[in-house]
């Protein structure tokens, strides 16, 4: 057995220069991500043994060696300097800022795919609900997948809504995670910008073993600290005559007159684990299972509000906190084998995240006014996101003389997801409600659901040397808005 240790640490030359409320991590050049043209890929495909070089989609596909050396602190920024397609926000607005999104080909995030180790992987609970680009964005979030349990990724950059569903418009991120049964690594990794601001710590470990004969049991830990930065200029209103003379406790304001902190990385504290398992009980068979388990702390800046609001309490004014308590978790459990010719895969996985939202450093002023007393810290609400699916695929190849065998492959899918929105606390909804964020109302809070169901079928094969072709078509029933039929055409 082997154990590799590596120790890096980036620090970053230029912070970055951004004061809109979201931006745009810089993307890779054309030529960053060269695929690999010899993988066997397993994505945009149902046949077996396809390279990169023969496939019939764009595919590119980037090993663990090249998200460890970019140094970025996650996934996300580590796929985008890969990537020329794949944006990251740098920084969101309200509580978008404690779950940052992804972008591929310029497209929402819910309109990405992810799968790990091919199977779906449910998305987060924490709605982006601002103006911008990534307005609605609740996609899969890529934080809580550490870097040292990944092999390699798989990015079909195409649409792929006849293969996977329609929330695989924009393409697919298939993420592959180790399967080693022996040896290990571990990483640490730290950094921050120029100024000072953005400090991150970053440690993992992953460890293979062989539990028993023909099995392997990958296990990842990591723990993740990133700090704030601030790209806010001088705040016009502390700086502003009239404003000066009514409310000259704003000098004592830390940092006066660069008061307004909201234009800036979140602060969190990530920890995560990520465990694969596979036994193959016969030379056909194997039995497979892999989740995910995390939890995240996070708290954000919001505009400063000067003294005037609660001049009692903040006599310098005050800069309220949006704080999240998050914890997720993900769960795949499968058996794939071989009856009469066809190869079959039975799955099922269940995906929860749920993030309970708040907001500290703040407070109510209809409270106080009305009664002489507001707390500082609330509970504005929790979220609660969840998805069950369970597939059925089976594939076979035959010989019908072209010059490579047709591949025929079909599949089942039921899926469950539901979404849920708690209370806050009654301060947090009292009137007009808590500072930065008011708390949601009895009648806002809410369970619901919808399931789908759907079904595939694949046509794949060579007709003549040199030429492949695809034929895809899916068909799929949402309880809540009715069906979707597509289908799609790929030949190269």
């Amino acid at each position: 057995a082997t154990l590799k240790i590596g120790v890096a640490a980036v620090l970053s030359t230029l912070a970055f220069g951004v004061y809109a409320a979201e931006d745009d991590t810089v993307a890779a050049p054309a030529d960053a991500a060269t695929p690999n043209a010899g993988a066997v890929i397993v994505t945009g495909t149902r046949s077996s043994g396809i390279k990169v070089e023969n496939s019939a989609s764009p595919i590119q596909v980037l090993d663990s060696a090249s998200l460890q050396r970019t140094g970025q602190p996650d996934l996300i920024q580590a796929l985008a300097q890969n990537l020329p397609s794949f944006t990251a926000q740098a920084f969101g607005g309200d509580t978008a800022n404690l779950t940052l999104s992804a972008r591929l080909r310029g497209l929402s995030p819910n309109n990405t795919l992810v799968l790990i180790n091919g199977k779906r992987r449910h998305g987060t609970a924490n709605l982006a609900v601002l103006g911008g680009p990534y307005q609605g964005g609740a996609a899969a979030d890529l934080n809580y997948i550490p870097v040292s349990a990944i092999d390699h990724i798989e990015v079909l950059q195409d649409g792929a809504a006849a293969q996977y569903g329609s929330d695989a418009i924009a393409g697919v991120v298939n993420i592959i995670l180790k399967s080693n049964n022996r040896g290990g690594t571990a990483n640490v990794n730290g950094g921050g910008y120029s100024d000072g601001g953005g400090r991150t710590l970053d440690g993992s470990a992953n460890i293979g073993v062989e539990p028993f004969q023909d099995a392997f049991f990958s296990l990842t830990a990591e723990s993740k600290y990133h700090g704030y930065s601030d790209r806010g200029g001088i705040d016009p209103r502390v700086v502003n005559p009239a404003n000066m003379a009514a409310y000259p406790g704003m000098f004592r304001e830390p940092g006066y007159p660069h008061v307004n902190h909201i234009s800036g990385d979140a602060q969190y504290h990530l920890n995560v684990v990520a465990a694969n398992f596979g036994w193959d009980v016969s030379p056909d068979s194997q039995l497979y299972a892999f989740a995910t388990a995390g939890r995240k702390e996070a708290r954000a800046y919001e505009n400063y509000r000067l003294p005037n609001r609660l001049p009692v309490i903040y006599p310098t004014g005050f800069s309220p906190k949006e704080t999240m308590k998050e914890e997720d978790f993900a769960f795949t459990g499968g058996f794939k084998t071989k009856a009469a010719g066809w190869n079959v895969d039975l799955s099922s996985t269940y995906g929860r995240d749920k993030a309970r939202i708040g907001v500290a450093d703040s407070g109510n002023v209809s409270l106080f006014n009305d009664t002489g007393y507001t707390p500082t810290v609330f509970h504005a609400g929790t979220f609660i996101a969840s998805q069950l699916t369970t597939t059925l695929e089976a594939s076979k190849e035959f010989d019908i003389g072209w010059a490579k065998p047709l591949n025929i492959a079909g599949g089942i899918e039921h899926r469950i997801d539901k979404y849920e929105i708690q209370a806050g606390d009654e301060a947090s909804r009292y009137k007009e409600g808590s500072q930065s964020y008011p708390g949601f109302s009895l009648t806002d809070a809410g369970s619901h659901r919808r399931t789908n169901q759907a079904a595939y079928l694949d046509f794949a094969g060579n007709p003549i040397t040199d030429l492949t072709v695809d034929l895809a078509a899916r068909y799929e029933h949402f309880s809540d808005f009715g069906n979707a039929k597509v289908g799609k055409i790929t030949s190269r």
